[in-house]
């Protein structure tokens, strides 16, 4: 039968054990950052800084119901006006476990967070997603939204952004793509494409013309009729070196403009603009 003594120790290392289990709660729960509180009713979008047309908005919500019919994944944009310090990591996670967004089971949540006074944002993955949507791909997608947030062009970036993410879960489940989907994913293919038609449509009447006037030189050295008229003058000779060179420079001056560099998506996914 155990003494007193050993009966208080127990207790007190019982205690002690509860004691140190609150305090490192306390601490998990003060490191957290505060974060937007979870809505009453499910939504694909909250916009908290007017980013967002209501029209984009209301394509997010038809993207955002048939991906959840149809896969149970849950893709959701937020924005915010600040991290109030916290880093655009802590407070994206906080944020998606205490919303839950994605089945519980499968964890297939996407969230694309925008701190926009920051100028941050990210794109946080539940785990079920993660072979989809890599950390390269979500970055990639951040790169696409820069030059529009630049510009302030908020609302076409991120529903763009959007639909291409909710593309690519359809893609991991095997599904059936939308059509509204691809639409808004595709759009800014299509106008890449345009601009390049243009841009080579222009260096191809660059070289055309470039082309025919170095023909003409060339008809003109090789008939002679450059010293036709200065046979035997050494300063005839001299002029017709000169005018050879200018035309030798004028073929050479025409090549403008250049190609942009792409960049990749870099390995992460937060980013700023």
């Amino acid at each position: 039968m155990m003494d007193k003594r050993s009966v208080l120790d127990r207790r007190c290392y019982v205690a002690g054990i509860f004691w140190l289990l609150l305090i490192a709660l306390a601490s998990v729960a003060l490191a957290a950052p505060a974060v937007l509180p979870k809505p009453s009713s499910l939504a694909y979008s909250v916009d908290t800084t007017g980013m967002i047309t209501a029209e984009d908005a209301a394509k997010i919500a038809e993207m955002g119901r048939g991906l959840d019919a149809a896969t149970g994944a849950q893709v959701v944009v937020v924005t915010i006006p600040s991290l109030d310090g916290a880093s655009i990591e802590e407070y994206a996670t906080t944020l998606f476990r205490n919303w839950g967004i994605g089945d519980a089971a499968k964890n297939n949540g996407v969230l694309l967070l925008i701190a926009k006074e920051d100028r941050k944002f990210r794109i946080e993955v539940g785990y079920g997603l993660e072979g989809a949507i890599t950390d390269g791909y979500a970055g990639s997608v951040l790169d696409g939204m820069k030059a529009d947030f630049k510009s302030e062009n908020y609302s076409e970036a991120i529903v763009t952004a959007y639909a291409e993410l909710t593309q690519k879960v359809y893609e991991e489940y095997g599904a059936e793509v939308p059509e509204n989907v691809k639409d808004v994913a595709e759009e800014p293919f299509w106008g890449v494409l345009l601009g390049a038609a243009i841009f080579f449509g222009l260096i191809a009447l660059l070289v055309y013309a470039v082309w025919g006037t170095l023909k003409g030189i060339l008809h003109v050295l090789s008939s002679g009729r450059l010293f036709q008229d200065s046979v035997g003058s050494a300063g005839g000779g001299s002029s017709g070196d000169d005018e050879s060179g200018r035309y030798r420079s004028g073929s050479s001056g025409g090549s403008g403009g250049s190609f942009g560099g792409g960049r990749s998506g870099g390995g992460g996914a937060s980013d700023g603009w």
